[in-house]
């Protein structure tokens, strides 16, 4: 019995997908985070002020003879914990 494939199979659970684009030969899951916030990874406390953000982009090996691409904005955030060293951080 065949499962019927999903592309929110590709992706961690942390992100959530927001489109498929499927060509002949590659297949782009762009992807965007599922949190309005991320944490700090040096406190742990959670920070939700945007500073500003950038595309990232990952290949990964060929699913049904396709190339894969993993598509985000990564958002940078300020840390707003007084006694945190890290002022600004990427999710």
């Amino acid at each position: 019995m065949r499962s019927k494939f999903e592309a929110s199979s590709l992706v961690p659970p942390e992100l959530v997908v927001e489109s498929v684009l499927i060509a002949a030969d590659r297949m782009l899951n762009v992807v965007g985070a599922r949190r309005p916030s991320a944490t700090c990874p040096t406190c742990g406390v959670e920070a939700a002020r945007i500073r500003s953000g950038y595309r990232r982009q990952a290949q990964d090996l060929l699913c049904s003879g396709k190339c894969v691409r993993l598509q985000m904005y990564a958002r940078r955030l300020f840390c707003d914990a007084l006694d945190c060293g890290v002022r600004i951080f990427a999710e």
